[in-house]
């Protein structure tokens, strides 16, 4: 295969494309040496400048947001400071008495008592 491929080549010959200007060639043409000029035909383009990006002003957010809830934390705990001081001033109400709460109590220790069976209460011990 790779045999027929060179004879082909070899037979229709390779295609000649002129160098474009500005292309290298694989045969360098041969030229005038380099000199030292003072650069008066050497053109550069102008490029434009971007404009300065905008200011990033996340930081500056983040910041912000922290010394708000830093302020709303601080004005809580006054607030709630006041709240007791207030609240240990005042008289506390006299408690209603739990009637169950001494059969609780003696169900949690394990302290059983025998139900009265004189009572008309009809719940379970």
């Amino acid at each position: 295969m790779i045999p027929a491929l060179v004879a082909a080549m070899l037979a229709l010959g390779t295609p000649t494309v002129a160098p474009t200007p500005g292309t290298p060639t694989a045969a360098p043409t041969l030229q005038a040496p380099a000199r030292m000029t003072d650069g008066s035909r050497i053109v550069l383009h102008v490029e434009p400048v971007a404009a300065r990006p905008a200011v990033d002003r996340r930081p500056v957010f983040v910041g912000a947001g922290i010394i708000v809830l830093a302020a709303a934390l601080w004005w809580n705990r006054r607030q709630r400071d006041r709240f007791d001081r207030e609240e240990s001033r005042a008289p506390r109400p006299a408690r209603r008495r739990d009637d169950d709460a001494d059969d609780l109590h003696a169900a949690a220790r394990g302290d059983r008592a025998e139900p009265d069976p004189t009572s008309t209460d009809r719940r379970s011990p």
